[in-house]
């Protein structure tokens, strides 16, 4: 004779695994659902009811998964973040230290591009956090980086911190240009950032002695 307690946990086990399973796949389709129409129709002009009929759902699904929209908004972001910091902690694991920062740059610059949709939510919606966390964690790796270059006898006379953040800011500002075009190249945008990095600024709009006036 079958044990009975064997047939419940087989019965029951499944389904129990179906529906974590459901439950994940509804929690990604709201995920993209809302990524989308954020970066398209703006944060403010998207509505709960907008992001559950974009997934197929009902409104009621959807705060099984999210308190508000505000942590759905949330949530988004500090994943494309923790995303980021993994892309850049990667790009500099196996080049060179003289390698480092172009390959940091690139790796935005394609990561900027691949999660368009998301970066265009941080913009939209102003989150200054994640954003200002973004630009803390780019400047202090490209501190580290200076810092090791000026002791190497690099970079003699200039800041390590104050050049990472001038440098944090250029790309961040370019990253917001690439945004704005309608078809970007990220290793087009990466070139044009390393080139001016390399050469700097003309000399001709830099007339005058360091430290003076005029």
């Amino acid at each position: 004779m079958m044990n009975q307690d064997s047939v419940n946990t087989n019965s029951v086990k499944p389904d129990g695994t179906r529906r974590a399973q459901q439950r994940a796949q509804t929690y990604e389709t709201l995920v993209a659902a809302a990524r989308h129409l954020f970066a398209v129709n703006g944060i403010a002009e998207t509505g709960i009811a907008a992001i559950t009929a974009a997934a197929g759902v009902s409104v009621g699904t959807f705060y099984v998964h999210f308190r508000d929209k505000e942590e759905l908004i949330v949530l988004l972001l500090d994943d494309a973040l923790a995303r980021l910091r993994q892309v850049v902690r990667n790009a500099v694991l196996s080049v060179s230290p003289a390698a480092r920062l172009p390959a940091i740059v690139r790796a935005i610059c394609r990561f900027a591009e691949a999660e368009r949709e998301v970066i265009l939510v941080g913009f939209a919606g102003q989150q200054l956090r994640q954003g200002y966390e973004s630009r803390v964690l780019l400047a202090q790796l490209l501190t580290q980086h200076f810092a090791a270059a000026q002791a190497q006898g690099m970079l003699a006379g200039l800041a390590p911190d104050l050049l990472a953040n001038v440098v944090t800011g250029a790309i961040a500002q370019a990253i917001v240009w690439q945004l704005a075009q309608e078809a970007p190249d990220p290793d087009e945008t990466a070139r044009q950032i390393i080139q001016f990095l390399r050469a700097g600024l003309p000399s001709a709009l830099l007339v005058g002695e360091v430290g003076t006036a005029g």
